[in-house]
């Protein structure tokens, strides 16, 4: 099956929603839930619905299932009556997600037709949040553990795995955490996820509870990347304060990646 004959059967299965309708519904109900099923970065470039919750499409699926751990799960999403709407950027990946929360026996679904643009095409408002805010965010929900503090636990725990989530232009600049692998914070999105497809998951993420430190230039990209690796269930993760400047500043040893 194509995506277009996927998008197609989840049209034609969930209701859209008009941007003006979605407005309405929620004044009208405050326990209306709207789903961004996005990935972060892309809801970053366009705004949100105001008050709209990012959960994309891939960890959707197990955050909205009864079935998995209770630590994977998304507390909001365990009332199968409440009222949901799903959105994105133009309109079909939000019909997949109200399909596919149909399909796991929520009975209130629908999707905002033509996405963010089109409700931004309505006039209505959006808010999104500054490149600082989702650091500060991101600080205040990780712990950053000191550089003297990530190399006495990876003697401790060989287990542990330590994640640069640069690109790998810039580590190549630096250097990196002896033993750090690169997965970047674009491609962590899916890479840490287990609701796609398994040729495009990383085999050393699949253990939500291996001990995980992210690391970057100087602090904020690592925050980010340890952040998105616990919303999506992981119990053990923390970044580098103050990266890899953080770490060569300390007297620590680098390697060529």
């Amino acid at each position: 099956m194509t995506f277009g004959q996927m998008v197609s059967q989840a049209m034609a299965a969930v209701p859209a929603l008009k941007p003006a309708e979605v407005q309405r519904r929620l004044k009208q109900d405050p326990n209306t839930l709207v789903i961004d099923v996005r990935d972060a970065a892309d809801i970053a470039l366009t705004g949100r619905i105001p008050g709209a919750v990012n959960i994309s499409y891939g960890s959707l699926t197990y955050k909205a299932d009864q079935g998995v751990p209770q630590e994977w799960r998304d507390s909001r999403l365990q009332d199968r009556s409440r009222p949901i709407i799903t959105n994105c950027t133009v309109g079909p990946l939000g019909a997949l997600g109200a399909k596919l929360l149909k399909d796991m026996g929520f009975t209130n679904v629908a999707f905002v037709e033509g996405g963010i643009q089109g409700w931004k095409d309505a006039g209505l408002p959006t808010e999104s949040k500054t490149f600082g805010q989702m650091v500060s965010e991101a600080m205040a929900a990780v712990p950053a553990l000191k550089p003297a503090e990530v190399q006495r636990r990876l003697k401790q725990d060989p287990n542990t795995l330590v994640i640069d989530v640069r690109d790998a232009a810039d580590i190549a600049l630096t250097g990196r955490i002896p033993g750090a692998v690169n997965i970047s914070y674009g491609s962590l999105t899916y890479k840490a996820d287990q609701g796609v497809p398994q040729e495009w998951r990383d085999p050393r993420l699949q253990d939500r509870s291996r001990p995980i430190i992210t690391v970057c230039y100087s602090g904020e990209l690592g925050a980010l990347g340890a952040k998105l690796l616990k919303d999506m269930g992981f119990t053990n993760v923390a970044f580098v304060e103050g990266g890899m400047q953080g770490w060569k500043a300390a007297g620590l040893p680098t390697e060529a990646p």
